[in-house]
């Protein structure tokens, strides 16, 4: 009896083979290699809803036409490389039986081609909105979802928030009126009104370095934009628009801020579980004025810079302040001329230089320490004697 009869079958060409027999095929005309990525999301995939397209497969032969016993996988190399992954993982046996076609009378180079070029891809829109369905009308959370397609959670997050702009907007970004970046724009509020109020005034907000309401103009065509309630199909009766807000062009004041409340309170909840963006963010605030950028920055952070000169002349050239001076030299020599590629500059730092440079920063506004001074209350005190004693 030979190996290919002692193949359980399920059907006239459907035959389970066990996993350890499945073997690369030389006639795959894939030569890239699947990622790590792709494999492990299959994985998950394959985990959570089973295989739901079998692999095609023939017996592989050896020099004298005899049947080995193998299985070569003409079509179907990333689901087999997915199954060996979860048998690694002791997902399932090494020799875990697994369902696949057995085709031997069509050109194998022609199956490979067909599985791997006559296929279209999923629209992203498509795959927002689905993710978006499995969440709310099925219950599953960010990181439920993300097990299942071996993806992250905060992969899930991004994508169920795009999933939840207007469906009209979908619509632009899949006839490409629109690109994932306008899109991603729409999505700092979850009303879709406001979403489309945006839309057919033609701007984006953004939020400025400043913490501000940055507005760009001119994404939409005027045949692109969303029509307006009550306009008839022949659009010789639009809706009256109401009045701009000064400076605004069609934009309400009251609409600009509450996308700007919408959109810092999301940074501030995004910002509060980045410790390492914090700290990046509070150096470049600091070192903004340290170094003559500026006085304003976002984190809006502000610190003065506490002269000691009217409090000893001269006292520049001690050890102290010769190491200060020539410590903020160092740095500045390394600043960027131009205040737009500081925060660039400081987020390529890495971590004990920017702590360093935050600490340099930071010593800057120390003022001087004496205890007469009235305007200073006990609790200025107490953390000045902290500070000395700890140092």
């Amino acid at each position: 009896m030979s190996s290919r009869q002692n193949i359980p079958t399920t059907g006239s060409n459907l035959v389970m083979v066990p996993l350890a027999k499945l073997k690369k095929s030389p006639k795959n005309v894939r030569k890239m290699p699947h990622s790590l990525s792709e494999i492990d999301a299959l994985a998950a995939s394959i985990a959570s809803l089973g295989v739901l397209q079998y692999p095609i497969v023939e017996p592989e032969t050896d020099g004298k036409g005899k049947p080995t016993g193998a299985y070569l996988v003409n079509a179907g190399e990333g689901r087999r490389l997915a199954q060996l992954l979860r048998a690694k993982r002791k997902e399932i046996r090494k020799d875990e039986p697994i369902p696949c076609i057995l085709d031997t009378t069509h050109n194998a180079t022609e199956i490979s081609l067909a599985e791997n070029a006559i296929r279209a891809s999923m629209h992203p829109a498509d795959e927002f909105e689905a993710f978006a369905e499995l969440h709310n009308a099925h219950g599953m959370s960010a990181e439920d979802i993300a097990a299942r397609f071996g993806v992250t959670a905060s992969v899930v997050k991004q994508r169920l928030k795009l999933g939840a702009v207007s469906p009209a907007l979908l619509t632009l970004y899949r006839g490409e009126e629109i690109n994932l970046e306008q899109l991603t724009a729409f999505a700092i509020t979850d009303d879709h009104a406001r979403q489309e109020d945006i839309a057919r005034a033609g701007v984006f907000i953004a939020l400025g370095h400043r913490g501000d309401a940055r507005i760009a103009r001119g994404y939409l065509r005027p045949e692109d934009r969303l029509p307006e309630e009550g306009d008839t199909p022949e659009g010789n009766h639009p809706r009256p628009m109401p009045q701009p807000a000064p400076g605004t062009k069609g934009l309400s004041a009251a609409l600009v801020a509450d996308l700007t409340a919408h959109r810092t309170m999301a940074m501030r909840n995004d910002l509060a579980q980045a410790p390492e963006l914090a700290l990046v963010a509070l150096t470049h605030a600091l070192a903004s004025r340290a170094f003559g950028y500026g006085t304003r920055s976002c984190p809006d952070i502000t610190v003065r810079e506490a002269s000691l000169t009217q409090e000893a002349y001269g006292i520049e050239e001690s050890l102290a302040g010769s190491a200060v001076a020539a410590r903020h030299a160092s740095w500045a020599e390394r600043m960027p001329e131009k205040r737009d590629e500081l925060w660039s500059f400081i987020a390529a730092l890495a971590m004990d230089e920017l702590v360093a440079l935050l600490a340099h920063c930071v010593s800057l506004s120390m003022p001087c320490s004496i205890p007469a001074r009235p305007h200073w209350n006990a609790s200025i005190g107490t953390v000045l004697r902290g500070l000395c004693s700890s140092i």
